[in-house]
């Protein structure tokens, strides 16, 4: 004995909207060594976000990629302070800034003119 039979007619069925999406945009940004005896030349700048879909590092190092997280590294001459600036589009951004300090070791300083020291 089968039961009744019934049609569905797709045509008038509402399908809701998606949600908005919401927004938490946050990052950490991180520099080391923070300090640079000279002629020690480089650092290394690390970010990690959450919710960026564009970041930036000023001064010299521009857009970064992954967004997400990452890793750059810098040869700064003397004591620079970089920051990371990222936005999504919910219209939130953050801006983090670290500071990489050059000094010159006492080497340099006895020998300005050794190569190292440059």
């Amino acid at each position: 004995m089968a039961g009744p039979t019934y049609k569905v007619n797709l045509e008038h069925c509402i399908v809701p909207p998606e949600p908005p999406k919401t927004y938490d945009l946050s990052c950490t940004f991180s520099a080391g060594p923070r300090v640079l005896v000279a002629p020690q030349k480089t650092a290394r700048l690390t970010w990690a976000c959450n919710d960026a879909d564009r970041c930036k590092i000023t001064p010299t190092v521009g857009a970064v990629t992954p967004v997400v997280s990452g890793g750059v590294t810098v040869a700064p001459k003397s004591t620079t302070t970089y920051t990371l600036h990222c936005e999504n589009d919910g219209g939130q951004s953050v801006n983090i800034s670290k500071k990489v300090e050059v000094v010159k070791s006492q080497l340099c300083e006895v020998n300005p003119a050794d190569p190292s020291c440059e």
